[in-house]
């Protein structure tokens, strides 16, 4: 007859070896969500810089277009940086979570 103990222990350890498989995978979703949000970050600067180049130029057409254009890459440079530093705020929180989950 099967000793209750190795039944129990082998469980234990298929446990521990999903808990852990289950664990890289979330650190491997969250490291490439980190990613992600570095590329997006870099697009919607290389955006920004566009704006800008784009604002600077119709400064020399007329002054008020010029401020127009100013505001409005800043307006859009501002809400840009606003949804990435959230996204950012999102995914720390999330691996903090997670990270306090498989040290339990």
């Amino acid at each position: 007859m099967t000793d209750i103990r190795v039944i129990a222990t082998d469980e234990e350890s298929s446990s521990k070896n999903v808990n852990k498989k289950v664990g890289k995978g979330l650190a491997s979703a969250i490291e490439k969500g980190e990613q992600v949000t570095q590329s997006t970050k870099e697009t919607l600067g290389a955006a920004t810089d566009k704006a800008k180049d784009k604002a600077e130029d119709l400064s020399q057409t007329t002054d008020q277009g010029s401020k127009y254009a100013g505001d409005q890459a800043k307006h859009a440079s501002d809400a840009a940086n606003q949804k990435m530093n959230q996204a950012g705020a999102r995914l720390r929180e999330n691996k903090d979570e997670f990270q306090k989950e498989m040290s339990k």
